[in-house]
């Protein structure tokens, strides 16, 4: 009997009683925004934070010089304020900071934006230096990398002393003398 009630169960609602998140998730935050602001350069800011699910501010709007996200569970990519130069505002960033507003790490400028996630990690950066961070903005992999691509299958290609090489005037790749490939823990593996 206890068997036909599980696999009943496990048709009626299969979903509730097999997908187990895998990471326990605090409540969404979600982007407010009071105003939009022009400055002299043209350039638009808004004076945006987050709030709960009931209406609680958790960061206050105007706390950070932009914000890339729209809402957010662990962590969002941020911008600080910093300088006032040539009547335009000077941000410094991507940095990714928890619920609290406390920095966890600089992100890894990729494209026109923070790296994306790829397997489940995401590149960051410290000191010129490439490691990886999880999903809750755990650092998996402390920075230590000149050079490092996103995971792909459990295994991302990194490299310790990196050059750019440049392919055109807005493209380059990295070069190295000796490429490893490393699983998600940081141990070197072989191909």
């Amino acid at each position: 009997m206890k068997i036909f009630l599980f696999f009943l169960a496990l048709v009626v609602h299969p979903v509730s009683l097999l997908a187990q998140p895998k990471y326990p998730q605090p409540d969404t935050l979600f982007k407010i925004c009071l105003d939009e602001t022009e400055e002299p350069t043209g350039n638009l800011f808004q004076t945006c934070g987050y709030v709960n699910r009931q209406g609680d501010t958790v960061i206050v709007p105007g706390t950070y010089a932009g914000i890339m996200g729209d809402d957010f569970v662990y962590f969002v990519p941020v911008f600080m304020k910093s300088t006032v130069e040539n009547e335009r505002l000077s941000m410094q960033g991507p940095y990714a900071v928890d619920r609290e507003g406390k920095i966890l790490f600089k992100m890894y400028w990729f494209d026109n934006g923070p790296d994306y996630f790829s397997d489940g990690l995401v590149r960051i950066v410290e000191n010129d230096l490439i490691g990886y961070a999880d999903e809750t903005g755990k650092i998996v992999i402390p920075p230590q990398y000149g050079c490092a691509y996103p995971f792909e299958n459990g295994r991302a290609q990194v490299g310790y002393d990196c050059d750019k090489v440049w392919m055109d005037d807005e493209h380059w790749s990295w070069a190295t003398e000796q490429w490893l490939t490393i699983d998600k823990q940081g141990r070197v593996v072989q191909e």
